[in-house]
């Protein structure tokens, strides 16, 4: 999901103009330098080696396994959440 945000073209647009809506002290110039950094966070990272059809599909299918984990009723252990299902909110 960061990724779309910070990496894909097709999306950044969005995100730089929510993020500067909702935060109008932040300038293009800062902004570009996030932009920047974390591309080369994901390069680092290896998922910025993909092209974004490709980055958006192991994403995709991360989320898919996560999505697998846990019951349409209840938590992946049981009635009450645990520190499992606290991890995977923390992405989703």
């Amino acid at each position: 999901m960061s990724y779309s945000r910070w990496k894909d073209e097709r999306y950044w647009h969005l995100f730089r103009d929510a993020l500067k809506r909702e935060h109008p002290h932040l300038t293009d110039e800062g902004l570009m330098k996030a932009k920047e950094f974390n591309a080369q966070r994901y390069y680092y990272a290896g998922i910025g080696r993909f092209e974004p059809d490709a980055a958006m599909a192991r994403g995709l299918a991360d989320l898919a396994a996560l999505a697998s984990l846990i019951p349409a009723g209840g938590f992946v252990h049981g009635d009450r959440p645990g520190a499992v299902d606290a991890g995977i909110y923390g992405f989703i």
